[in-house]
């Protein structure tokens, strides 16, 4: 199957659930995007899995129960699994590598997916930018290497920005150096996605939190500075950036953004939980390595 026609079925919501495995060389950017549209077009629920059970459990799928309101992805650097997936629905497939004798069987399913050129790059960066100068974009290009996960990231913090502010808070954002430090922009990326309660963007970020730099203890301050000022946003009496003390810039990537998520009672219970956490970890209650998962399961059940 062709790159083309995968993007035509997708683009046009032809999808009817058939197993696609995408063999890229080096980023699976495209594949992802993809991924998102079918999840937000369809509203399915995306499972992410980064390897293959060769466990067959009687009477059940192998990639789990079917349920056709579940998109099942597996990123994986080989696919070699010797059963058959021809019948599964809602399967997708990333890979670097096919086991050769599994080309032939599965030709109709493999869509291999072509280089990122950096035509591709520029053109996705300006028009996710509208409204920056391109010259200023071709900036923020040079500082992320030309990395399109890294610029994806960096350009979302843009999107909250209405186009007549875009130009002037970019410049200060890369005066700043607001887009220097990348692990800084993962837990910005991971505690916005929970505050935004953006499920798919969470549960994405999520799955990769193992090949990511996230500091839990980091994330958690982060994450209650923000509930900090969504809570002197939102309760406040006609705030403004002069009397909450909140720079401009987050001010508004607050006001625009943010707020309503989560009503009074949720917005206490939650900054009463992340004031809490430190206390627990000093008193052996919890452990460091489990303060996420505690975070995230905590903020949804309230």
């Amino acid at each position: 199957m062709q790159i083309d026609e995968v993007k035509y079925i997708i683009e046009n919501k032809k999808y009817s659930g058939q197993v696609l495995i995408f063999q890229y060389s080096d980023t699976k950017f495209i594949v992802k995007q993809y991924i998102e549209k079918l999840v937000l077009d369809f509203n399915l629920e995306l499972s992410y899995n980064d390897e293959i059970d060769d466990k067959i459990i009687t009477g059940i799928s192998l990639f789990g129960d079917v349920n056709d309101n579940i998109l099942r992805v597996y990123d994986i650097n080989e696919f070699d699994y010797s059963g058959t997936i021809l019948n599964e629905k809602n399967l997708i497939i990333l890979c670097k590598k096919i086991n050769e004798g599994l080309k032939k069987i599965y030709a109709d399913n493999i869509i291999i997916v072509p280089k990122l050129e950096d035509w591709q790059i520029k053109d996705f960066v300006y028009s996710v930018g509208d409204g920056i100068p391109e010259s200023d974009l071709d900036k923020l290009i040079e500082l992320c290497d030309s990395n399109i996960y890294r610029l994806t990231q960096e350009l979302d913090k843009m999107l909250i920005f209405p186009n007549s502010l875009k130009q002037n808070i970019f410049k200060e954002f890369y005066k700043d150096g607001v887009f220097n430090d990348l692990s800084d922009a993962t837990i910005f990326d991971f505690c916005s996605s929970i505050i935004k309660k953006d499920i798919t963007k969470l549960t994405y970020i999520y799955s990769q939190l193992d090949r990511m730099d996230v500091n839990p203890l980091g994330f958690v301050s982060i994450l209650y500075q923000n509930i900090k000022d969504i809570i002197k946003i939102q309760l406040g009496v006609k705030p403004t950036p002069e009397s909450t003390g909140i720079a401009k810039n987050k001010f508004y990537a607050i006001k625009y953004n943010n707020l309503n998520k989560f009503n009074t009672k949720q917005l206490i219970q939650i900054f009463e939980l992340l004031t809490d956490i430190d206390k627990q970890v000093k008193l052996g209650q919890l452990d460091v390595d489990n303060i996420i998962d505690y975070v995230i399961v905590s903020i949804f059940a309230f």
